[in-house]
């Protein structure tokens, strides 16, 4: 593991084979580590030069004072970008990733080259918006919930209600997480503030913002994602020039987990002409 300082925030990172670089943004309370169990090895072996980070409030970068802002994530990317001399590079976000990917297509395009959004294209759903404003409160109150309450809501917010039903699946994702550490503090309130703030935005600077961007971009929609819909995904694509759309069957928010494969294969048949 790499770190960077980069405005005033340690940011650790890991470089993966050699080539034409791709950052990877994560999700909320996702780990770089974590990546490497989607499409990010599938790159490495088409030959791509993989950046994994891990956005402030996780893993081995800070986690400074709560709340955060998709800006302020944005920012601590592009400086990643800036320190490793890597732009125009590609990006490939998901979910809170996939905000920052967005912002820095529309606000930063001297360091992108193409943009890949993994179920975080458009206007995140109602569940989503009422998740992220619950955990809002809940910081407010001081609250952190007990690590198998957070992985009880992590599952019902990524897997499909097949999937939930798959008792082999479920225990091994939960195996895993029990393996690690609950999330708790400014991290996690941080991160779920940039959440909750870019939701309660879109509306509003959604419109100016797609307008901005100029740069191809690909969005990755999963069937069932109760957090950002393959209907949402489509307003973006249908009002951004040249922007594509890929809808994975039978996938819920967590399908660069569930269908890494699938993923990959879009994402290097976008990358190969972009």
């Amino acid at each position: 593991m790499a770190e960077a300082s980069v405005n005033g925030v340690r940011i650790a990172y890991e470089l993966h084979g050699q080539g034409a670089p791709i950052l990877f943004m994560p999700g909320t309370g996702l780990v770089k580590e974590a990546l490497l169990g989607g499409p990010a090895p599938a790159l490495v072996g088409a030959g791509y030069q993989v950046v994994l980070m891990d956005n402030r409030g996780t893993g081995g970068s800070d986690a400074p004072p709560a709340p955060y802002a998709v800006a302020d994530l944005a920012a601590d990317a592009a400086g990643l970008i800036e320190q490793l001399g890597i732009g125009r590079c590609r990006l490939v976000g998901w979910s809170l990733g996939g905000y920052v990917a967005e912002f820095l297509a529309a606000e930063r395009p001297d360091l992108v080259r193409a943009v890949a959004l993994l179920g975080s294209a458009g206007p995140p759903t109602a569940f989503a918006r009422l998740a992220f404003e619950t955990e809002v409160e809940m910081a407010r109150q001081g609250i952190d919930l007990p690590h198998r309450k957070q992985i009880v809501d992590l599952l019902a917010a990524t897997l499909t209600p097949a999937q939930l039903q798959d008792d082999a699946l479920v225990q091994t994702f939960t195996e895993r997480m029990l393996a690690g550490s609950p999330w708790g503090g400014p991290g996690r309130h941080g991160q779920f503030a940039a959440d909750a703030a870019w939701c309660a935005q879109y509306a509003a600077t959604h419109g100016a913002r797609w307008a901005k961007i100029s740069v191809p971009l690909l969005a990755i929609a999963f069937e069932q994602d109760v957090v950002c819909s393959p209907a949402g995904a489509r307003q973006l694509t249908k009002a951004i020039p040249g922007a594509e759309l890929a809808v994975v069957p039978d996938s819920g928010h967590g399908g660069p987990l569930t269908h890494a494969a699938e993923v990959a294969k879009v994402l290097l048949k976008f990358f190969a002409t972009n």
